[in-house]
């Protein structure tokens, strides 16, 4: 089995010129174009801000972070309705052959994935119409609206999915799915892409840009040339003329009828599921390391009790939370749950981050961790590796614990999905994949 990892905009889906822009995408400047001219050059200037480094070091993932926000806000500034977003979604035009390419795609040897510096939104399109699990989507950002179709900015995450965030995904997914570090191919088509189509064992350029041409093992004009090119295809054994995605689409829709006549058995799925995301990670063996570490650093009793209490629970809390959403998405078949249901998933989320911050403080912040414990304090100790995991999970438990509103069961997804990806990333940095 390996990963078959594909860039999305202007290797999935065509991309949108614009004039004098520094760069084409799909969605964003296709987005800048429908809402004006003056969206348009604001667009073209935070481009040319990003290439300058007005947002910081450009290849890195917080520079690129920073633009995604500045672009959000450049859409609200205009505008951007709910009606207008789906649209243009629903009108993205693919690269020929792309269809034909995953309905063709050996399920049975490759997984595909899809990881985009775009908008989720954009990927899930592509997630239903070429039978990709949604798990296995990664974007920049996901848009949300509020019900005055304004952009509800407490729902809509940032992530870091561009330049070398592509390649840590990719470290994630092959941890959680147990396979070694070349069992991959990468198929991109942007200078975005070149760093992590030179870490892939194998990788396919689609109409590929710039330096990304001189890096790839393989190019083509579009799918279909990818399809007809025979060498390629007996050595990858990617296409299996008789394999279609639809088969598989069949049994999860007989899988999800099984559920629905037998509630009893959403525990069971439930428990499979969490199983599927963390499997792989050695949660346990982390816990038991982290509080030996502690106890060696320490006698005081009470901390070390009111530690432990801190580091207990991953799996349960995961099966508990996602019982509850399979409880409402695929039982009730409500279409929105409550945001405090979710709470689950943040605490699971808290405890491992303070596993992983106990097995890789140094003894002086460690000690201090303690110390902080047995006087009740409250103190945060910080460490750079995992800065901004601590600001994702403390953004994320904030929302769940200070607001009781009613979400969509698909927002309500994709908040579950960053909480599998943020404890996947702390077990990347206790435990960094093999390079």
């Amino acid at each position: 089995m390996k990963l078959l990892v594909c860039d999305v905009e202007g290797t999935i889906f065509e991309p949108h010129m614009i004039k004098d822009a520094e760069h084409a995408s799909y969605i964003w400047t296709k987005i800048a174009d429908d809402l004006g001219e003056d969206a348009k050059a604001e667009e073209i200037q935070t481009q040319k801000k990003w290439k300058e480094g007005g947002y910081g070091f450009k290849v890195s993932g917080t520079a690129y972070m920073k633009w995604v926000q500045a672009t959000i806000e450049i859409h609200e500034k205009y505008r951007l309705s709910t009606e207008k977003f789906n649209q243009i979604i629903n009108n993205a035009p693919y690269v020929p052959g792309v269809k034909d390419f995953f309905a063709k795609l050996n399920r049975a040897e490759y997984i595909p994935v899809l990881i985009s510096g775009g908008i989720q939104n954009l990927n899930t399109k592509a997630c239903t119409d070429l039978g990709i699990e949604r798990e296995n989507s990664f974007a920049a950002c996901e848009y949300y609206f509020k019900l005055n179709g304004k952009i509800d900015w407490g729902l809509t995450f940032v992530n870091s999915c561009n330049f070398w965030g592509k390649e840590e995904i990719v470290k994630l997914l092959l941890r959680k799915h147990g396979l070694g570090c070349n069992d991959w191919i990468f198929i991109g088509d942007g200078v975005n892409d070149i760093s992590i189509a030179e870490k892939a064992s194998l990788s396919i350029g689609i109409n590929p840009i710039g330096k990304l041409e001189d890096v790839v093992d393989y190019s083509f004009t579009d799918f279909n040339e990818l399809i007809a090119c025979k060498g390629l295809i007996d050595k990858t054994n990617i296409i299996i003329e008789s394999k279609s995605y639809l088969n598989e689409s069949a049994h999860i829709k007989c899988t999800n009828e099984i559920i629905e006549n037998y509630a009893e058995e959403i525990k069971i799925k439930a428990v499979s599921y969490v199983q599927k995301q963390i499997g792989n990670l050695h949660l346990r063996e982390h816990r038991i390391d982290a509080f030996s570490r502690i106890c060696k650093l320490s006698h005081d009793e009470t901390a070390i009790q009111k530690i432990k209490k801190k580091m207990t629970g991953i799996k349960e809390l995961l099966e508990t939370g996602q019982t509850t959403y399979f409880l409402y998405s695929e039982f009730l078949h409500e279409t929105h749950i409550a945001f405090s249901l979710l709470q689950s998933f943040c605490i699971a989320a808290e405890i491992m981050t303070h596993i992983t911050f106990m097995l890789i403080a140094d003894d002086e912040k460690l000690q201090q961790f303690i110390k902080s414990q047995s006087k009740s304090e409250r103190e945060d100790f910080k460490i750079e590796s995992l800065d901004a995991i601590f600001k994702d999970y403390k953004d994320m438990r904030n929302r769940v614990a200070h607001t009781y509103q009613l979400i969509s069961i698909e927002a309500a997804q994709s908040f579950i999905l960053r909480t599998y990806e943020n404890i996947q990333r702390m077990e990347l940095i206790i435990n960094p994949a093999e390079k």
